[in-house]
């Protein structure tokens, strides 16, 4: 009697173990993904922060001064959000990317555009482009953040949707 009491707990508390283990096995995967779009949802950012830098230094004409401003907000909010996603990618133990070339490997952000030969428009509009192209990675990397169960990637994550989504109706206002 008392062995098959012992079997039954056994099996019973297999049973319950079994979700978690599931669960457990999902989120292992969930953060094994999350670690993959962290450098890329870093690269992207941070040549963004380049790509406002290059217009700020380049815009010209009558939107001069207005443009100016816009791109230096958008590039000092950038360069405060890589340092918090940095420090919370270290705390997660993911490395992060440190050079051009990973940074290029790694960004769906078009880097061969020289912005000292585009008018101002055209700069504008390959920017709208790009923040199109990174804010869908950015909301695909918030459901992977989600998955693995890490809150404060979350949370950075959706202010940089928010970052880019305010550069995003700021310079298209621009254009109208």
């Amino acid at each position: 009697m008392q062995q098959q009491l012992r079997e039954s707990e056994l099996k019973s508390s297999v049973k319950q173990l079994a979700p978690a283990t599931k669960e457990a096995k999902l989120r292992t995967e969930a953060l094994i993904q999350l670690k993959r779009v962290a450098h890329n949802v870093f690269a992207d950012a941070y040549l963004m922060g380049l790509r406002n830098q290059a217009i700020h230094w380049h815009v010209k004409g009558p939107m001069f001064y207005g443009i100016h401003k816009i791109t230096e907000e958008n590039y000092e909010k950038l360069t405060s959000f890589i340092d918090k996603l940095a420090e919370k990618m270290r705390a997660m133990d993911i490395p992060v990317p440190t050079s051009l070339l990973e940074f290029t490997n790694l960004t769906h952000v078009q880097v061969n555009i020289q912005f000292d030969e585009l008018s101002t428009e055209s700069m504008i509009k390959q920017v709208l482009s790009d923040l199109e192209t990174v804010k869908t990675r950015v909301e695909a990397s918030i459901e992977v953040a989600e998955r693995a169960k890490e809150p404060v990637m979350v949370d950075l994550l959706t202010d940089l949707a928010g970052i880019y989504d305010q550069e995003h109706w700021m310079l298209k206002s621009t254009l109208q």
